[in-house]
C-alpha cells in the first residue's frame, strides 16, 4: 500500500496537498468498494447472515440513504443483495428481513405488454441498462404500486451479469392524478358533445380551438370550417357569408 493509500480524510492537515488528498479519497473509496464487493462474493456464497450483510452495507446505505426514489440490488438469481431506505418505506420490509430473500418475496410485477420483460432482459443484455416507463408491482402486503423504473447490470471481468441494479420511481399519485384528469375530460367532452347549444373555446386572441360537434352537425358545418379560425369570421350560427355580427367581445 502507497504511503498515499494509509492517509484517511479526517486525518488530512493544512500542508496536505491536493494530489496527496485525491489519492486519499480514491485509496478510501476503493477500500470500500472492495468491501462491498466482498459482501456480495458472501451472499451470493451463502456465507452470511442477513444481520451481517445489512452491516456490511453501512457504506452503501450512508450514500443511498437520501435517495428519494426506491433502489435494489439483486444477484443473478434474483436474491436481494441491497436495498436502501425508500426501499423499505415502498415496500413496508425492513432490510434485514429483505436480503437473502428473492425479490418476489417483496413484490410481483405486472408488465405494461406480454412482451416487455422479454424486452427488458434482451436490453440488458446487450446495452447493461434498461429503462421502463410505467408498470405496476403487487406488493406482499396487497397494494398496487405504479412505477418506473431503470435497471443496470454489473458486470464481472469476464463480461457476465452478475448483480443488478435497479431504481424504482413511485408515480402512483401522479398516475391517479392523471386517470381522474383524464375521465374528467371524458365526461365534460361527453356531455359538451350531446349538448345542442354552441359551446366553444377560444385562445386569447379569439381562435376557436374547441367546439361541440352537435350544433355544428345540425346545421350541416364540417367542424374544419370553424376549428382554428377567428371565432367573429365563423358563420356558424347562419352558415351566411354576408351575416358579420360580432358576438366575441374583443379587449381594445
Amino acid at each position: 500500500m502507497t504511503p498515499f493509500a494509509r492517509i484517511r480524510l479526517g486525518q488530512m492537515t493544512p500542508h496536505t496537498t491536493p494530489e496527496a488528498q485525491l489519492h486519499a479519497e480514491n485509496a478510501e473509496l476503493r477500500a470500500r468498494l472492495e468491501e462491498a464487493e466482498e459482501t456480495l462474493r458472501a451472499i451470493r456464497n451463502g456465507e452470511v447472515e442477513a444481520l451481517v450483510v445489512a452491516e456490511s452495507n453501512r457504506f452503501r446505505g450512508e450514500i443511498l440513504a437520501q435517495v428519494s426514489d426506491s433502489v435494489i440490488a439483486v444477484d443473478a438469481d434474483q436474491r436481494v443483495t441491497y436495498l436502501n431506505a425508500a426501499a423499505e418505506r415502498q415496500y413496508r420490509v425492513c432490510a434485514s428481513d429483505a436480503l437473502g430473500r428473492q425479490l418476489s418475496d417483496l413484490f410481483t410485477r405486472q408488465w405494461p405488454r406480454t412482451e416487455t420483460e422479454g424486452a427488458m432482459w434482451a436490453a440488458l443484455d446487450e446495452h447493461g441498462e434498461w429503462r421502463s416507463s410505467e408498470s405496476i408491482h403487487h406488493t406482499h402486503d396487497g397494494r398496487e404500486i405504479a412505477v418506473e423504473t431503470s435497471v443496470t447490470a454489473l458486470r464481472d471481468a469476464s463480461g457476465a451479469a452478475t448483480d443488478f441494479v435497479a431504481v424504482f420511481r413511485d408515480i402512483t399519485d401522479r398516475k391517479r392524478a392523471e386517470d381522474a384528469l383524464r375521465e374528467s375530460q371524458q365526461f365534460t367532452r361527453s356531455v359538451l358533445e350531446n349538448f345542442f347549444a354552441f359551446v366553444g373555446v377560444t385562445t386569447a386572441d379569439g381562435t376557436l380551438i374547441e367546439a361541440n360537434r352537435a350544433p355544428l352537425e345540425a346545421a350541416g358545418i364540417p367542424a374544419s370550417e370553424v376549428l382554428g379560425k377567428k371565432f367573429w369570421d365563423c358563420y356558424w350560427w347562419n352558415y351566411s357569408p354576408s351575416s358579420s355580427p360580432r358576438t366575441f367581445s374583443r379587449a381594445p
